[in-house]
Parts: structure tokens; C-alpha cells; sequence
């Protein structure tokens, strides 16, 4: 009778440890038997493997609960592997850091004092005062910011993780950009006893070059640039760019940036000169998405001059051409005809594009910041599936992608532009001629000042 009396302790939470790899058959077996005494206390290890051409994932057979293939992708893999986890917390451990062998009793610890995730410091495993004062920095900068990277170890709560929607698809920065995510709704813990992360990315390419190229990728982040142009950038490509689907076009409509010329609705919220500069910010970022993306060779369409600096070393695969019609229903079927006829002039050495027939032609708008490469690859799917129209509508009634596979004059014309009806004018046109469009999930863009208050919340962000 007197253990009805005795308080009930809650079990002990179960930690999920996520651990992407590629090519880590060398220290894989060592790092992952010494987490075994996390498994035999019921924590669970799960690797995943991003297509190592070594033996990665035949090594982490026997030492972990599971282990997974996916595309090479750390944030890819990440998700991947939280998407397998049974525990209540998740940590995500880089295979190159050791973290202290009591660390699931640490994020125990700093769960009962309040957070709802965190990180660890480290240390690099050089010596040298140089590598102290980088993981001092290092652990400095994220304590201040509240914004750690993957060397530290992130840690959270599994409904959090879920409820925000988990690392953003990003090749490079996602864990800057959910870290950000996780400070503005939850608390964080940082956990004082240090891992031990490696130091061979400073000593591969130099101490002063490392530093300075991490900090110039940061900052180029937080400027708003893409994250694809930034993993560009830190992996150097080292063959040529092969498309996912180079029987397709994109042409991105945008207008030369002359100040009270462009985004004038906003002229009065912003000015000119800032609005020019919103116009030109939202032009860089679908350039930085469409070169980064691999996904169809592309260029702009511009109304204007098509020569203007900003049209220009953005990665283009297609040369920018002008704009020509007397309104933008002649000037979009005019882009659509002459895309699906095969008459854009390529610039050479910029892809490998497909000699065959365009298949599919997609229009779009630069004022849509929301659109991202997954969903244009949506959109080229469905048209690779089948699919004649594909519409990606704005949340204002219109649509900011427009995606065919022949030519529909119908669309082009007497459609009420720049209102609220456009989608479902041209929706009504296409059923006239017997075609049932494709609608994926709607967008918004900038257009009113409204829009203006949607710019605060986009990761990452466009600075103008």
C-alpha cells in the first residue's frame, strides 16, 4: 500500500539521434561504437547515408537501430532520418563531432531548466591558438545570435521540430535558417560542456580562407541571397551543369529597374529608388533560385532594355530577349509561342541543353519571392506528367507561374490583367477549349503595401 503513496516519476525521455554521412567509412565504425551506451539505454541511433561511394552505410549496419539511403543532401538527410524517429527529442550529430558521453543526461538537464531546444559548444580538435579562438568565436556568435550551425549540435523537442516543418530544404545555411525559425517561438538551452568537433575544414583549405569565406557566405545570407547560389559558391562546381528537365524553358518576365518606373504601387510606401531597389532585390533571388535549381535551361524577358546589368551574370543557360506586344497578354504569348517554337537563342557553355523539341515552356513573374525550386520542379513534373496547363496561383487572384506544353492562344486574350479575375478568366478560357488545368497551391507576391508585411517572415531574407 505505501508505493500508491510513492510519487510517480515520468519516464525518462527517449532521444532520437539523426546522423547524416557521406563518405565517413573511415571513422563511422569508431564514432558510432562509442554512442552504444546511448542505444543500451535506450536511445535510438539513426545514420543517413547520402550515397557514399565508400562504405558508409554497410559500416553503420551493425551499430545503429537504422540506417537509411537518401539523395546527397544534409538537410535531405535530416529529414529523412527525423521522419524515422520514434523518440520524444531529437539531436542532430554530425559524424565529425564527439559530443560528451552523458550529452542525452545534458539535454535532459537543459529540457527540465526551461528550453525546448539548444545546442552544444565545442571545441576543434587542432591545437593551436588559432583553432581555440575559432571555437571560441564560434560559440560566442551563437550564444549572442541564438542561431547555431551544425558543428553543435542542435537539439529539440520532437513536436516543435514537426510543428515548424522541420530544416527547410536548403543545400547550405538550413541550419542557420531553422535555428532562426525555433528562437522566435521557444526557448533555447545551451549546453556548456563542449563537443568536439573536427577541424579538417580549416586545415584542408587554410585557416584565414576558411574563416573569411564562412563569414562572406553568412553575410550574403542575411543580404537575401539564395541559399542555392551560396552552396554554389562553397562547392565550386567541378562539371558541367546537367538539367533535370532541358526539354523544358523558363522565361522570367521583369521589367529594366528605372526608378518610378517599376513596383509603383508601392512608390508611395517605399519611394522610388526603394522600390527599384525591392524590384532589383526580387529579380536577384529567382535568378539565385532558377541557376542553383539544375532543374531547365532559363532566361529573362524583359521589358526594356535586356542589356541592363541586372540581366546579366545571373547564371542564365538562355539569352535575356526583349519583351514585344502592345499589352501583356501579347507580350506573354509571344514568349510562350516562340519558347515552345525552339527560338530562344542559347547562350553556349552554360548548360548542356537538350537538342530535341521544347517540350513544356513556364512563364513567370520576379515579384513572387515565396516561389522556390520545389515548387517549380511541381510544376515541370506535372507538365512532364501530362498535364497541358499548370497554373500556380497568386493568393490575389491571379497566378504567378504559368507552365504549357502547347501553345493555348485562349489564354492571351481579352483577359482583365492586373485584377482579381485573371485565374478564373483564364481557368473559364481553357475549359472552353476542353482542357482541365493543373492549380498547385497558391502563392503570394508583392504588389500593394499589404504585401509588404509578408517580406518580414521570408527565409531567407530579402534585403533592399
Amino acid at each position: 500500500m505505501s508505493s500508491m503513496n510513492t510519487p510517480m516519476r515520468s519516464p525518462r525521455p527517449r532521444l532520437s539521434v539523426v546522423i547524416p554521412v557521406l563518405n565517413e567509412a573511415p571513422s563511422l565504425t569508431r564514432f558510432l561504437t562509442r554512442l552504444q551506451p546511448w542505444r543500451e539505454a535506450g536511445h535510438e541511433l539513426i545514420v543517413v547515408d547520402g550515397k557514399s561511394e565508400d562504405d558508409s552505410a554497410a559500416s553503420a549496419i551493425p551499430l545503429a537501430d537504422s540506417v537509411k539511403i537518401a539523395p546527397p543532401s544534409r538537410a535531405g538527410q535530416m529529414r529523412v532520418g527525423a521522419a524515422l524517429a520514434s523518440g520524444d527529442l531529437l539531436l542532430f550529430l554530425h559524424a565529425d563531432t564527439d559530443l560528451p558521453l552523458n550529452a542525452p543526461e545534458l539535454i535532459e538537464g537543459a529540457l527540465e531548466h526551461g528550453a525546448d531546444w539548444g545546442w552544444f559548444d565545442v571545441t576543434l580538435d587542432a591545437p593551436g591558438l588559432a583553432f581555440r579562438i575559432i571555437g571560441a568565436a564560434m560559440n560566442a556568435r551563437a550564444r549572442l545570435t541564438r542561431v547555431c550551425t551544425g558543428d553543435q549540435a542542435l537539439f529539440v523537442r520532437r513536436e516543435l521540430y514537426s510543428r515548424l516543418g522541420g530544416f527547410p530544404r536548403y543545400p547550405l545555411m538550413e541550419d542557420v535558417a531553422f535555428s532562426k525559425r525555433l528562437r522566435a517561438v521557444a526557448a533555447a538551452g545551451v549546453i556548456s560542456t563542449p563537443g568536439i568537433t573536427s577541424s579538417r575544414r580549416w586545415q584542408k583549405k587554410g585557416v584565414l580562407r576558411t574563416v573569411l569565406l564562412m563569414w562572406e557566405l553568412r553575410l550574403r545570407y542575411f543580404f537575401g541571397e539564395s541559399p542555392v547560389s551560396l552552396h554554389r559558391r562553397y562547392y565550386p562546381a567541378s562539371r558541367p551543369q546537367v538539367l533535370k528537365y532541358p526539354q523544358a524553358r523558363v522565361r522570367v518576365f521583369a521589367k529594366e529597374p528605372v526608378a518610378g518606373q517599376v513596383k509603383t504601387r508601392l512608390i508611395t510606401a517605399l519611394g522610388a529608388e526603394q522600390a527599384m531597389a525591392l524590384h532589383c532585390a526580387m529579380v536577384g533571388r529567382i535568378a539565385g533560385m532558377l541557376s542553383g535549381s539544375s532543374l531547365a535551361p532559363w532566361g529573362f524577358s524583359v521589358a526594356g532594355d535586356q542589356t541592363h546589368k541586372l540581366f546579366s551574370g545571373r547564371g542564365a543557360s538562355l539569352a535575356a530577349v526583349p519583351q514585344r506586344g502592345s499589352d501583356l497578354g501579347e507580350r506573354m504569348a509571344l514568349a510562350a509561342r516562340n519558347s515552345l517554337a525552339g527560338l530562344d537563342e542559347v547562350d553556349p557553355g552554360e548548360a548542356n541543353l537538350d537538342e530535341g523539341a521544347v517540350g513544356a515552356v513556364v512563364l513567370l513573374g520576379a515579384d513572387c519571392p515565396a516561389l522556390t525550386a520545389e515548387v517549380l520542379e511541381q510544376a515541370l513534373a506535372s507538365l512532364t506528367q501530362g498535364a497541358e496547363v499548370v497554373f500556380v496561383p497568386a493568393v490575389d487572384g491571379g497566378y504567378v507561374l504559368l507552365g504549357m506544353t502547347r501553345f493555348v492562344p485562349e489564354l492571351f486574350d481579352n483577359i482583365a490583367w492586373g485584377t482579381p479575375v485573371v485565374l478564373a478568366q483564364s481557368l473559364e478560357r481553357l475549359r472552353g477549349v476542353g482542357i482541365e488545368a493543373t492549380c498547385l497551391a497558391p502563392l503570394w507576391d508583392v504588389d500593394t503595401e499589404d504585401d509588404l508585411v509578408r517580406l518580414e517572415g521570408l527565409e531567407p531574407p530579402l534585403s533592399f
